[in-house]
């Protein structure tokens, strides 16, 4: 988990349950939104964590429970499944994939992007 001590000094240490974990895929294209995402986060008080699916894919690690999980990515069953099962728990999953923005092509049931199963029950936000 990291979180500032009562000096304003950044701060790691493990945790089991953590307000925001971040799960990332690929470091060079999703880290920096994402740390800076985090940081704001941390300086108001949450605490957060940072997951690598593909290191995290070789470990046996004990995973951290989140009230929020921040996806790479949110398509459908297979992708969110995924992408959650390095985490032990959440109790909201949040998509932030900016190339998931709504488009009249989204609406196509056989498209990529049309939202179907788990995709319809968690939280879609675009940026970039």
């Amino acid at each position: 988990m990291i979180y500032l001590d009562s000096n304003g000094k950044i701060c790691r240490k493990k945790a089991d349950k953590v307000d925001f974990v971040f799960v990332n895929e690929v470091k060079n294209r999703e880290l920096q939104g994402i740390t800076l995402i985090g940081y704001e986060l941390i300086k108001r008080g949450y605490t957060v964590e940072y997951v690598n699916a593909w290191h995290e894919l070789h470990r046996s690690g004990k995973r951290v429970s989140a009230k929020v999980a921040v996806l790479f990515e949110g398509y459908n069953n297979k992708v969110i499944r995924f992408a959650l099962s390095f985490i032990e728990r959440c109790d909201k999953a949040l998509n932030m994939q900016w190339e998931q923005l709504l488009n009249p092509r989204c609406l196509e049931d056989d498209s990529l992007y049309y939202l179907k199963g788990d995709a319809k029950r968690i939280y879609h936000c675009a940026w970039g």
